[in-house]
């Protein structure tokens, strides 16, 4: 029997290779992505992103580094991390974490979550950054003497870097055939082993030779396992990144040697996956040897019938009955999918209408406006002319009246009377 661990948005799963069982191990801290532990310890480490994996926006990343690492489900680290990918434990106490939103590895402490943080670069985000875009770590591997990092790097095609341990002093830097790859694996001296992610396969990096791909459904491949016999990879359906948390998990199951398919198992609809972890058995791929405490990790299924039978039978998710089979899961799927689509059209047809109703009424504030400025126009000329009006009145009336008030000039003098009076006077003032 063959247990992996599979870390994934909504929870942390446990699949039974011979029973064929999933079993849910956490669901309190979604968004789980790193899965690992130190040689001969019970205690098993998480990487979780704390609900800040839908990076959108630059207000998204501003709040981002909410991100910790968990020990067995009782220790949590302090909330430092954004967006964090993959994990490593390196020699005791020491972690190696993929700070993936902030475009650096930070190597914490697990006995008291002490910290030191390695930047390669200016590009201190991994978007939205103005010095330019990060490299989007995502893995990260170790063989004793060095510390191998993968960048994602987007479409500018992805790298590694090797770094010396533990002073990481040295980087050399070596670029890799594809982009967007996840997961380190150095399966011997002439065999490395990527997650070709965007095209649904397995490459191998030094010669860049195609090892598998999935001819059918595209999926997007992400978490690698391995015992020698088989090799596990996670795979989730391509899908716009707000619908990734609730699509259908899958394991697909490969032959070690031929790389041949020889099963895809459907884990349930709890979103994308993001790592896979063996941990009953040695897994090449993260070579620390099995868990201790792999008993505990047992939880009650979450579904109890063969995936490969596709036996329809309800199974409680969250509180909610679904069917299982593949057909009803996908059928109601579509059916979600259609109903948000309607709601969606409906909300842009609000959205339209709404917005026609807003043009309409600035279009009628603005004649308004318009109209009240004419009339303000008019009063103004209006005053104006009534006061030339009463100018031109005063003016008027001011003329009228001048020209029809009498003169006041003395009365003229009789000249024999006034004769007869200056006589009288000198006589007067003979007497005298």
């Amino acid at each position: 029997m063959t247990s992996i661990l599979i870390a994934t948005a909504q929870a942390l799963l446990r699949y039974d290779t011979e029973t064929n069982q999933t079993f849910i191990v956490q669901d309190a801290n979604p968004l789980y992505y790193g899965i690992s532990w130190f040689p001969n310890s019970d205690r098993m480490y998480l990487s979780h992103s704390g609900g800040s994996g839908n990076l959108a926006s630059i207000e998204a990343y501003m709040r981002s580094e909410v991100g910790f690492i968990s020990e067995s489900g009782q220790r949590t680290s302090p909330q430092l991390l954004s967006n964090p990918h993959q994990i490593r434990c390196l020699t005791p106490p020491f972690i190696a974490a993929t700070n993936t939103g902030r475009n650096s590895i930070i190597i914490l402490n697990s006995t008291d979550w002490s910290t030191r943080q390695i930047r390669f670069d200016d590009v201190h985000w991994d978007r939205f950054d103005p010095a330019g875009q990060g490299s989007h770590f995502n893995s990260v591997e170790f063989d004793g003497n060095k510390l191998y990092v993968l960048a994602h790097n987007f479409d500018a095609g992805s790298y590694e870097l090797q770094i010396t341990w533990p002073d990481l002093a040295s980087v050399t830097r070596r670029s890799l055939p594809g982009q967007q790859l996840h997961n380190l694996w150095y399966r011997d001296n002439d065999t490395h082993i990527s997650c070709d992610s965007p095209n649904g396969g397995l490459v191998e990096l030094n010669t860049g030779r195609q090892l598998w791909r999935h001819d059918g459904q595209k999926f997007y491949t992400r978490g690698l396992a391995s015992n020698g016999k088989h090799i596990f990879v996670g795979a989730t359906e391509i899908a716009p990144r707000d619908e990734r948390e609730f699509r259908i998990s899958r394991i697909i199951v490969l032959d070690a040697e031929s790389y041949r398919l020889e099963d895809m198992v459907e884990l349930g609809p709890f979103g994308d996956v993001c790592e896979v972890r063996i941990i009953d058995e040695f897994d090449l791929c993260h070579p620390v040897g099995p868990l201790s405490n792999t008993h505990l990790l047992a939880q009650n299924p979450h579904r109890q019938a063969a995936v490969r039978e596709n036996i329809r039978r309800p199974v409680a998710i969250g509180g909610h009955e679904v069917r299982s089979g593949l057909a009803d899961i996908v059928a109601q799927r579509d059916q979600a999918r259609d109903v948000a689509t309607e709601a969606l059209a409906q909300r842009d047809r609000l959205s339209r209408e709404r917005s026609a109703m807003l043009i309409e009424r600035d279009a009628a504030i603005t004649a308004r406006d318009e109209a009240v400025a004419q009339q303000n126009r008019l009063q103004k000329e209006l005053t104006a002319r009534i006061e030339e009006r009463d100018i031109a009145v005063r003016a008027r009336d001011h003329d009228v009246a001048r020209r029809v008030t009498p003169r006041h000039e003395p009365e003229p003098v009789n000249t024999a009377q006034g004769s007869v009076l200056r006589h009288l006077k000198t006589w007067l003032a003979g007497q005298n």
